[in-house]
This record gives C-alpha cells, sequence and structure tokens, in this order.
C-alpha cells in the first residue's frame, strides 16, 4: 500500500483518479462544462473562466499553452465584436 500525503491533491486527482495529465484536464473541461450549462453561464464568463484554467493548467501540460492564447483571442474577438456592434 503506498502513502499518500492528506492534501496532496496532485497525486490524489490526478494520478489516483484519471492516471495521466491529458485525462484529468479532458474531465476538468467536461466539469467545467457541466457546471456552466448548469448555472446558466453567459458565454464571457464561461470564456474567462476556461482561459483561467488553461493558463492554469498549462504549467502541467505545456500544449495547453497554445488552447489558452487561441481562447484569449477568441475572449477580446467577442467582447471586441459585442462592444462595436452597432
Amino acid at each position: 500500500m503506498v502513502f499518500i500525503q492528506p492534501l496532496d491533491l496532485e497525486t490524489i486527482l490526478v494520478e489516483n483518479l484519471a492516471g495521466s495529465w491529458v485525462i484529468f484536464i479532458f474531465l476538468m473541461i467536461v466539469l467545467l462544462s457541466i457546471l456552466a450549462a448548469k448555472f446558466r453561464m453567459p458565454n464571457s464568463v464561461f470564456m474567462v473562466l476556461f482561459t483561467l484554467f488553461c493558463g492554469m493548467m498549462s504549467y502541467y501540460y505545456p500544449p495547453l499553452r497554445v488552447v489558452t492564447i487561441i481562447f484569449v483571442g477568441f475572449f477580446v474577438f467577442y467582447i471586441i465584436a459585442s462592444r462595436t456592434k452597432s
């Protein structure tokens, strides 16, 4: 039996629950989407939440940096487009 530190969330969530970082990140994206649908979040709030999530997780899984840049671009486009509509 392996001893796990009580607050070692990386070991508990990633290694024991999901098995790898890729699966963990996929599960968290699904969870964020379910929460956004349940609480009927506007698209702009979900974009900010998802971009913050990708930014935090890109430290552990570097390909998410590209996803973060893309979502920041979409968010900026969404804000500019909503402000300039006549």
